[in-house]
């Protein structure tokens, strides 16, 4: 399955054009029988995954045409320090865009063209780098931009009409202390940062949990912050998130009582009564809404 596709992202009223407008892109999943143990913007104890994560047996394929750049197997002795994604091989797609696989199999005996069309076979699924069970990780990366992109963002998407599910919204005040909206429904005025436990999944609830696509919070009816799980980039040695705004992604990214939680912003609430409201959205633009009525004294 193909799809012809344009995204732009509006980030605080600048239009960050996410890929080539003019190109028509179709680009295919590199397994045809991966389960997605962790996705792209999945909040891994604390730190941002950058890759779509697969459990799988088989093939590995090209998602699209392109030309090999680099490749490393786990055991190659380019390096003495351990890689995190074993073997691995970087695919210059076009126009900057280059496809990553990685913590396959170790491939050193096998040869492949510099060359590969889409749904070449590259390598087979197995364990390498940081990884304790058989499968691969993919992801994308814009050369031109210099930014990690969600490759869920371009690839067809799969069946979901399930929403995602919200498990519990905190308000953690300047003095550090956690405030739940749905028990607690008064509260001192003053600032909170606004953090939410949430997560996707695509057939059933006893799916490996899935990082949502985005999460959004209004307070009265307006718009006060919005979390891309979109692209990621780097900015003097940090790895940034896309929250309104480029921000630090251990500003999003975070543990709450040994629970993965994402930073959605900050919320000035003065005195009398406000509106609360996050919405978590997947990337089949399902969603699901908490609305929290308060009186701020």
């Amino acid at each position: 399955m193909k799809r012809n596709i344009t995204y732009v992202s509006v980030i605080s009223g600048i239009v960050f054009f996410i890929l080539a407008v003019s190109v028509a892109f179709a680009i295919d999943w590199p397994s045809d029988n991966g389960r997605i143990l962790h996705n792209f913007g999945w909040n891994d104890e604390g730190n941002p995954s950058l890759f779509h994560i697969f459990e799988s047996e088989g093939a590995i394929r090209a998602s699209d045409s392109g030309e090999i750049i680099f490749m490393r197997d786990a055991g190659s002795s380019v390096s003495n320090i351990p890689s995190p994604l074993g073997s691995w091989m970087a695919v210059e797609q076009g126009d900057g865009l280059i496809g990553i696989y990685g913590r396959f199999a170790s491939r050193e005996n096998e040869a492949v063209s510099n060359i590969v069309e889409q749904g070449t076979i590259l390598a087979f699924s197995g364990i390498s780098g940081w990884s304790d069970t058989s499968g691969f990780c993919f992801t994308l990366y814009d050369n031109k931009e210099q930014r990690w992109v969600n490759p869920a963002m371009i690839l067809p998407v799969l069946p979901d009409s399930r929403a995602p599910l919200i498990r519990q919204v905190l308000l953690i005040g300047q003095d550090g202390r956690a405030v739940n909206p749905a028990v607690q429904r008064t509260l001192p005025q003053g600032r909170y940062r606004i953090i939410v436990d949430a997560f996707d999944t695509l057939v059933s609830a006893n799916e490996n949990p899935l990082a949502p696509h985005r999460i959004t919070c209004m307070v009265n009816g307006i718009e006060s912050g919005v979390l891309h799980m979109e692209t990621f980039s780097g900015q003097n040695g940090n790895l940034m998130a896309y929250r309104n705004m480029p921000v630090p992604a251990e500003q999003v990214y975070a543990m709450q009582a040994d629970v993965p939680v994402y930073g959605v912003g900050e919320v000035l609430f003065n005195r009398g009564q406000a509106v609360l409201e996050l919405i978590v959205s997947d990337i089949a633009d399902n969603s699901r809404n908490m609305v929290f009525r308060l009186t701020v004294e």
